[in-house]
């Protein structure tokens, strides 16, 4: 075999496309006469090998050697076809290059190699990046490929779902073209795709993130690894803007139970969830009949089970209408390997060795052994969707459901105190009326508040003296503290991203901005005007933010002004590493090297140039615009110039390209110098980003004392604002407020210039339970909600709109208001009734507080009215609970009068009929029963035919005196 010089070599190479006798060859490696005599001989071995086996085969004799040619026989195709022979000095030949050798072959041999190509062509139906794309699919069926191409993610018609995603993400369908089978695409810029992959997640889909993650220079330098690094669900985004509307976590919840489904109703199940945004980590034990609960409480974005938990979902009415169900495999919460897992971070956090008497399994007597499963398997889980990353989780907190608020789902839904029912967005809510939160760690924890409200009482009266005292403060010193504090990054967020590697240059600064800010709250909240307006609660807040001076000093000038994003050259500040400025300098000095380069070629050259860098063929001179007649002359130079090399293939209509070993040596060094600046600012950023890694647990306390400020400011402002008054709190089983108003309902009727009615309510021993009668759209339901969104909102820390209130502390709220069906459980208005009035005689206790608004109205009159006399009954007498019993049924008061049910009082919602009997509501709440519910009066101000007013009127009395 005759191997040519480089010299030599490269003025014989020939452009890919090049057509020999009707053959194209494109981008195949050189291949020697031997290695295609051997896939020769395995083809007729092998004639009925599948078409992927052949092309596997060829491809590995394709990496082993290089094709050799006749110089006689390429001479003679160059003159019949025309194939141009370049003049080219610029690169070694590298066997990876996407050229074929020409050397020494026979015709035979020659035509052998042709026939051996076409062959390879015809069977291997997909490109080498396809074959990549279709191995990923098969490795992550379950998930939506986006493959990144260059600044693109693209998605292939490789998974059947290319179709329905084009049409969900609103993308046109193009086809690529080319040798082979054509191929479906559509695509996004990269800098889009986190809008893109939010709109699939939110239309039930999961996402594998497939990126360039290096070249393979085994088979071309322009063919990149393509790897799967990150796989996006529900309950794994990590980034900001693919959360919802509302800064609220994003909880991946995990559930593990018995592994026998029938001893489900009486066993414990384990809970562990986490958001994966923030490294926040929780458990906790539930059961059954609790879950619901659980899962209202939580409102997980996505939830692991177990697949033997798949054929009982039908019979855990929590799971059936859940969110995204994602099942594993039994192993993934009792593997060793998850288990370790799970015990590594506990054990290494610093509050679990601060726990640690001397015994590992001390440990973990918080943890029950279903909770540990949970929590193993859900970290196990979040590590393989995040293969690359370094995860930074919390120490699993042991959540007691004993101190918090009992909210179940119909609570919080019927209540809206998150969301409103009408489309479940969040305007009309009592998050939405009562949020003055400035930060989106505030906002998280008022959510937390308003959902889980406290039930200590030294805990709640501890909050009401912090937004007392900022209520006592100076309109100016509010104002003053409020600047810093909404500038305060999401310090959780950003340590989360900076711990999992996907930090930027964004998050180091706001967490350093956010210590100079924290410094800045801490010496307001110090100072004298606090001490003087009975803040001292407010200079222990003060007192309890950590020095950062220190750190802070260290790390504020590292980084240059006006840089965000990801980190690049230029990013470092000066004076930082005295290395890095001598590069600088040294950059710079290259910098005036290749102006005189400039300067000197355009006296070479007598014309005008641009230095450029071609992707494809490295360092050039292009002269954009050469005059005809000057052109033959700056040719003759080029060609006399033994440092430059026309660059044929680079013909430009009325201009040259050429390379300059000048300007490709200085290019060269000028690579070299930024790759090594980079590399070193890189280096540097990574060892600032470790020095705030080592101050974690201090951060993450400073993150809770701020948005502790935050929402006790809330509450603060919004009291202030909407004249709340602060609720006294006791133990005793009272709800006794004066001129109460409905915080939400009142926020509307200020935005229309209408004053909010106000009420009386007194819970007492004596009255414990109201029955309420009146007309409807009375205002018996807001006056309902009202009363039990004071208790939520006294219990989560804030004041209360009234002009005075003292609430006992509440254990649980338990609701039963409006009507609506279940057809995915087939189950009746009146039968979803009757299970939800179960649930709250099952669980109403004397601490509780009660609301039901026209139990039995779903049936026949004289069974409502039965049912609802024994649900009273039961109330008062078994669970003792204070409650609100609105109906339409005016016969109960005569029913409890006659039973003697004690602890009953009846009220009604007044109004008053005008001239023309039309109703007018008042919206008063007084004593005494109505005996009339102007239903008719209510219809007719609806809009009912008068003819069916009139009918209904005579059929209303003549019943009316049958039954009298």
């Amino acid at each position: 075999m005759i191997r040519y010089s480089t010299a030599v070599r490269s003025r014989l190479r020939i452009s890919v496309n090049t057509h020999y006798n009707g053959l194209m060859i494109s981008n195949i490696p050189p291949v020697s006469s031997t290695a295609v005599f051997h896939f020769i001989a395995h083809r007729t071995a092998t004639k009925k090998a599948s078409r992927s086996s052949s092309a596997s085969v060829m491809a590995s004799v394709l990496d082993n050697d290089s094709l050799v040619c006749n110089n006689t026989v390429n001479n003679s195709l160059d003159k019949s076809h025309s194939a141009p022979v370049r003049r080219r000095t610029r690169s070694k030949f590298t066997p990876s290059s996407s050229f074929v050798t020409v050397q020494n072959m026979d015709q035979d041999q020659l035509q052998t190699a042709k026939d051996t190509i076409s062959l390879i062509q015809s069977e291997t139906t997909l490109t080498p990046l396809m074959q990549e794309i279709s191995d990923l699919q098969k490795h992550n069926p379950e998930h939506i490929l986006l493959v990144q191409v260059g600044s693109f993610y693209e998605i292939y018609d490789i998974g059947g779902y290319l179709d329905e995603i084009a049409g969900l993400l609103s993308l046109r369908i193009a086809t690529m073209k080319g040798k082979r089978d054509p191929v479906r695409m559509a695509g996004f810029p990269m800098h889009c795709y986190k809008d893109y992959v939010t709109s699939l997640i939110n239309n039930g889909k999961t996402v594998a993130l497939v990126q360039q993650v290096g070249k393979d220079y085994s088979i071309s330098s322009k063919s990149f690894v393509r790897a799967v690094t990150r796989i996006i669900t529900p309950g794994t985004m990590i980034d900001d803007n693919m959360a919802s509307d509302v800064a609220e976590n994003s909880f991946l919840l995990s559930i593990v139970s018995p592994v026998v489904v029938s001893s489900l109703q009486k066993s414990k199940i384990g809970l562990a969830w986490m958001d994966v945004s923030t490294g926040e980590f929780f458990t906790a034990q539930s059961n059954l009949q609790s879950l619901e609960t659980d899962l209202a409480r939580i409102q997980p974005r996505e939830i692991l089970v177990q697949e033997h938990m798949q054929s009982a979902i039908n019979y855990i009415p929590a799971l059936k209408s859940a969110a995204h169900l994602t099942f594993k495999p039994d192993s993934l919460f009792t593997d060793p390997k998850s288990i370790g897992r799970f015990r590594n971070l506990v054990l290494r956090s610093d509050l679990g060795l601060a726990n640690h008497d001397g015994s590992d399994e001390a440990v973990f007597k918080g943890y029950s052994p279903y909770q540990t499963q949970a929590a193993a398997g859900m970290l196990e889980y979040v590590a393989h969707n995040l293969p690359l990353a370094e995860h930074a989780f919390r120490l699993p907190i042991s959540q007691n459901k004993k101190q918090m608020m009992k909210l179940d789902k119909v609570t919080l839904k019927s209540l809206e105190i998150l969301r409103n029912i009408r489309d479940g967005g969040i305007r009309g809510s009592l998050f939405q009326a009562v949020n003055y939160t400035k930060t989106n760690a505030g906002s998280r924890l008022l959510i937390s508040r308003l959902s889980s409200p406290l039930v200590d009482i030294e805990e709640i009266n501890h909050i009401h003296d912090v937004v007392e005292a900022f209520t006592k403060q100076p309109s100016h010193w509010i104002h003053d503290i409020t600047l810093p504090l909404e500038t305060c990054c999401d310090i959780k967020k950003n340590l989360q991203r900076l711990s999992l590697g996907n930090g930027s240059l964004t998050d180091f600064r706001d967490i350093i901005d956010t210590l100079r800010n924290s410094a800045t709250i801490r010496n307001i909240l110090t100072s004298e005007i606090p001490q003087k307006c009975n803040g001292t609660v407010l200079f222990d807040l003060g007192n309890s933010i950590s020095d950062f001076s220190a750190l802070y000093d260290k790390l504020e000038g590292v980084l240059n002004d006006g840089i965000n994003g990801n980190i690049t050259l230029g990013s470092i500040s000066k004076g930082v590493s005295k290395h890095l400025d001598t590069l600088r300098e040294n950059r710079t000095e290259l910098n005036q090297k290749r102006q005189q380069l400039f300067t000197k070629l355009v006296q070479v050259y007598g014309e005008n140039f641009s230095f450029i860098v071609d992707n494809r063929y490295g360092a050039a001179l292009e002269f954009p615009k050469i005059n005809s007649k000057k052109r033959p002359k700056l040719l003759n130079i080029i060609d006399m110039d033994p440092a430059s090399t026309l660059m044929h293939e680079q013909r430009l209509a009325s201009g040259v390209r050429i390379h300059n070993k000048h300007w490709t040596d200085l290019l060269n060094q000028m690579q070299e110098l930024d790759d090594e600046m980079l590399k070193l600012e890189i280096d540097i950023f990574e060892k600032a980003c470790n020095q705030i890694k080592q101050s974690i647990p201090e951060l993450i306390e400073l993150s809770r004392i701020l948005s502790e400020i935050d929402v006790s400011l809330s509450f603060a402002v919004l009291s202030i604002e909407k004249e709340y008054v602060r609720p006294n709190m006791v133990t005793e089983p009272i709800h006794k407020i004066t001129g109460s108003r409905h915080p939400v309902v009142e926020n509307f009727q200020q935005l229309r210039g209408s004053m909010f009615i106000k009420n009386d309510i007194d819970l007492s021993e004596d009255q414990r339970m109201w029955i309420l009668t009146g007309p409807n759209m009375g205002g018996k339901s807001t006056f309902l909600r009202q009363c039990a969104l004071l208790s939520i909102l006294a219990q989560a820390g804030g004041f209360v709109p009234a002009d005075s209130a003292t609430l006992g502390v509440v254990d649980g709220i338990y609701t039963r208001i409006g009507a609506s069906d279940d057809l995915s459980a087939n189950e009746s208005t009146f039968m979803v009734e009757m299970r939800e009035t179960a649930y709250i005689l099952a669980n109403a206790t004397p601490s509780s507080l009660v609301i039901m608004d026209e139990v039995g109205r779903g049936t026949s009159m004289l069974d409502g009215l039965s049912l609802a006399y024994g649900i009273i009954e039961h109330l008062a007498n078994v669970n003792q609970s204070r409650g609100l019993f609105a109906t339409h049924y005016h016969e109960l008061a005569t029913f409890t009068h006659m039973m003697n049910i004690t602890g009953i009082g009846e009220y009604h919602a007044t109004c008053q009929l005008d001239k023309d009997n039309g109703l007018i509501c008042l919206y008063r709440i007084e004593p005494g029963i109505m005996n009339q519910s102007h239903g008719i009066e209510v219809a007719s101000h609806a809009g009912l035919p008068s003819e069916v007013i009139r009918i209904a009127k005579e059929m209303y009395t003549n019943l009316e005196t049958q039954i009298k």
